[in-house]
């Protein structure tokens, strides 16, 4: 009993470390290969090189996050390892929220820590990206709704701090602030107040980031990146391929959500917590669009299963069986998640990079990039000419060569502005002369064709690195 007196008084305590130990495997044990992590350490990388955001370096949202990552890699030092870190740390930051907003909707301990047990499970695709902007943002969120559901009678405070933290949302991703934002608006109609109290409140949502946002234009301007701030964050969304392929498990999981919940509010059987869970909920579903990937999808679906989980909550009969079997699959799946972040852990221990001296350190060692690395390394200088790499994958190369080639670095729809190709093939002209281009073959996601295709008809293959580089010249 007294076991039990000391876990329920460092509650919070306990599920923090729980927490930890469940993320920080499943992200470190991860071998280094070319995902969104790696492109993003690169651009912080660069950043934190001295390459401005959005003149030198072509990133497609706003700042924050990498501001973050910059300050990081500044105070600990510029390697994978500390953005490894950064990742577990955000990561955490999410679940705790997740267990935070349960603890505020009064959702039965029981579901609570199932619920717990089960997202690092479902999210696990996601977690070994690592550090990612969407994450954070998502994390934001969950603490601004639950800071909102604590604050039943909201008056200027609640609402100018809800405006702030929109904001910060907003700079860490531009469209999920966007969303949150809309969320806020919906459920400040559906509330009782008067027109006037309606657009007074929702004026005082949008005075921070009216405020922050004009100050951070203003910055932009006199650093002479205002113009690329606006086409690669806003102008370059209009860019994305749409990839319409949605797993059908995705599709059925909003819907176990959406269609019970549904029918409760015709009904009016749902309470004002379950209405602005089920808002904000069908709101966050945007987060897939437009590039519709597992990825997205499931990170996107964290506050459908919030909803959902709510929902049980109300209708749920402690009977001792159900009890019983809830409790005893929570154990299973916490042991699970420990054992296997625990194997992740000791893997990494024996793999991971141990030289200092690369950008690669703390990564687990991939015997098969690190040759070809090397590889390319030796090329690059007995040719004794400038080297510029045209690939969605060149990030993984770059980082170890140290080397920056503006948008050519980051050749991704999307990621370059508006009218992209055109600026693709407008900086190759403009490479001095007798410069190679190591392209890999055209076919990856998001990729430029028509790049490839001007690079072969007008520049000479010279030589092919392991059947999967192709050099031009």
């Amino acid at each position: 009993m007294k076991v039990l007196e000391v876990i329920k008084k460092h509650e919070k305590i306990i599920v923090s470390i729980v927490l930890l130990i469940i993320t920080m495997g499943v992200i470190l044990n991860n071998p280094i290969k070319q995902t969104d992590e790696i492109t993003l350490f690169y651009e912080t990388f660069k950043m934190n090189n001295g390459h401005p955001i959005y003149k030198e370096v072509n990133v497609l949202v706003t700042p924050l996050f990498f501001y973050i990552g910059v300050l990081l890699l500044k105070i600990f030092s510029p390697t994978y390892l500390t953005y490894r870190i950064f990742g577990t740390v955000i990561w955490v930051y999410l679940f705790y929220n997740i267990y935070s907003l349960l603890c505020t909707l009064k959702v039965n301990k029981k579901l609570t820590f199932l619920t717990l047990a089960l997202m690092p499970i479902f999210l696990r695709n996601a977690i070994v990206m690592g550090a990612n902007y969407n994450i954070l943002a998502i994390a934001l969120i969950l603490f601004a709704t639950n800071l909102y559901l604590k604050c039943e009678n909201k008056d200027i405070k609640s609402y100018i701090t809800q405006g702030i933290l929109i904001f910060l949302i907003f700079m860490t991703k531009q469209n999920i602030g966007g969303y949150y934002a809309i969320a806020l608006v919906i459920l400040e109609f559906n509330n009782s107040n008067t027109i006037k109290e309606k657009i007074k409140n929702i004026f005082l949502l949008a005075l921070p980031t009216i405020i922050g946002f004009s100050a951070y234009l203003i910055y932009l301007y006199f650093a002479n990146s205002l113009y690329n701030f606006i086409d690669y964050v806003f102008l370059g969304m209009l860019e994305f391929q749409r990839d319409m392929k949605i797993e059908t498990g995705i599709i059925l999981i909003s819907l176990i959500n959406i269609i019970p919940v549904t029918i409760r509010m015709l009904k009016k059987r749902t309470d004002k917590n379950q209405e602005i869970l089920f808002i904000i909920s069908i709101i966050m579903l945007l987060i897939s669009y437009p590039i519709f990937c597992d990825y997205h999808s499931r990170i996107a679906l964290i506050f459908s299963i919030i909803s959902f989980v709510y929902l049980i909550n109300v209708l749920y009969n402690e009977k001792k069986i159900l009890n019983y079997i809830i409790v005893v699959t929570t154990v299973i799946l916490v042991i699970y998640n420990i054992v296997y972040s625990a194997l992740g852990m000791a893997n990494w221990s024996k793999n991971y990079v141990k030289d200092t001296s690369t950008p690669y350190y703390g990564v687990v060692y991939n015997e098969e990039i690190y040759n070809v690395i090397r590889l390319i390394e030796f090329y690059i200088k007995s040719t004794g000419k400038k080297v510029v790499f045209f690939s969605p994958i060149s990030s993984i190369y770059n980082l170890e060569l140290n080397t920056t080639n503006g948008i050519l670095d980051l050749p991704v729809v999307g990621n370059v502005g508006l009218n992209g190709e055109e600026k693709l093939i407008n900086a190759i002209k403009n490479l001095e002369e007798g410069t190679l281009i190591i392209k890999t073959r055209a076919g990856l996601q998001q990729e430029y064709s028509g790049v490839h295709e001007f690079i072969e008809k007008n520049y000479k293959k010279i030589y092919t690195l392991m059947d999967r580089l192709e050099v031009y010249e």
